[in-house]
């Protein structure tokens, strides 16, 4: 079979001529070649070696990545003045070929000063503004309709403030004419973040943007995964990184995992406990010993004997002695034991 024979040698050529990494020597120059596109970035360093009747290029090390999820939102940093001039232009027109039909309405800020205002005002529990009219209601809307309707039950609910607000404000240039040490503090830590349509991201030189979510949506995702269906039980900084890699971020999530986990450790350790404890529980007119308290090195650590006289049901009871005289105050379980003649 002369037809596999050729293909079987042409195979084993193929095998042996595929290039192999190669190892530079000290201060020997190397090549680098990057090739990127929007789904993926593949770089490899070769090494070219100029003896011989032609020179060659050997790979030294090779490394590609795909792109997808938060890794797509990467902030593009301008290497030089003449990049960070061009480059908006190159993104309106590539903006313009894939959409044509956009509008873009600017509202003017003494529109909604005041619906501004009003809302600082509420969600920093101030004083309302004097011109701003507003209406106190005693009872429910529909008492003051319908003097005959039954009143509705009010529940409270507390809400925590959103970490995200501040720094938003910032961003926004809601916040430009205020000052003071706390003002200044949140804009050196709003240097951190971005903000893209109306949605505020976490930016770092060489990680992706990170979506920042409200600290009772990252509690819950914790949960989540750490304690959900088929849960992994991840430690604290692996639960973090896994939650990072999703592109989530949070200003407390490395307190919350440690949290969590502290939790679940007190849960575990409770349940191992009470596994080794053998529950006791007496009846009245049963007679039982009493732990000393802090019993000397020779001196019986059980004294009594005491009658029950009483008993709870979160396993408390009352003692008497022999006498009849009640003891002041009632023992717990933990510290009797049943007492035979």
């Amino acid at each position: 079979m002369p037809e596999c024979q050729q293909a079987f040698e042409g195979l084993k050529t193929h095998l042996t001529s595929l290039a192999t990494l190669a190892t530079p020597e000290q201060g020997q120059g190397l090549l680098l070649y990057l090739s990127a596109s929007p789904v993926a970035v593949s770089v490899v360093l070769v090494l070219e070696d100029k003896h011989g009747p032609r020179p060659t290029k050997r790979p030294v090390y090779y490394v590609s990545e795909a792109l997808g999820g938060p890794k797509l939102r990467y902030i593009e940093w301008p290497q030089d003045r003449s990049t960070s001039r061009s480059r908006p232009a190159t993104r309106s027109s590539s903006t313009e070929a894939h959409f044509k039909d956009i509008s873009v309405r600017s509202i003017p800020c003494s529109e909604i000063a005041d619906a501004d205002t009003l809302s600082k005002a509420a969600a920093n529990n101030k004083p309302l503004p004097a011109h701003v009219l507003y209406e106190v209601l005693h009872g429910s809307a529909a008492q003051d309709t319908d003097p005959s309707a039954a009143s509705a039950p009010v529940t409270a609910i507390t809400t925590t403030p959103d970490w995200r607000g501040s720094i938003m404000d910032i961003l926004s240039g809601r916040s430009e004419g205020s000052s003071g040490t706390e003002v200044r503090r949140i804009r050196q830590k709003a240097r951190g973040y971005v903000l893209i349509e109306g949605a505020l991201y976490k930016a770092g030189i060489c990680s992706p943007l990170l979506r920042c979510i409200s600290q009772e949506q990252g509690a819950q995702l914790l949960k989540e995964i750490h304690e959900g269906h088929r849960g992994t039980h991840l430690a604290p900084r692996a639960l973090v990184g896994k939650m990072l890699r999703q592109g989530l971020y949070w200003s407390t999530i490395m307190a919350d995992a440690k949290r969590l986990n502290l939790d679940r450790y007190i849960i575990a350790t409770k349940a191992w406990f009470n596994t080794k404890l053998a529950p006791r529980s007496f009846a009245p007119s049963d007679m039982v010993l009493r732990w000393t308290i802090n019993p000397r090195k020779l001196q019986n650590k059980w004294e009594g004997p005491f009658v029950v006289t009483q008993a709870s049901t979160r396993g408390a009871y009352r003692l008497a002695r022999l006498d009849g005289v009640p003891l002041p105050h009632p023992w717990n379980a933990e510290a009797l034991k049943k007492y035979y003649m």
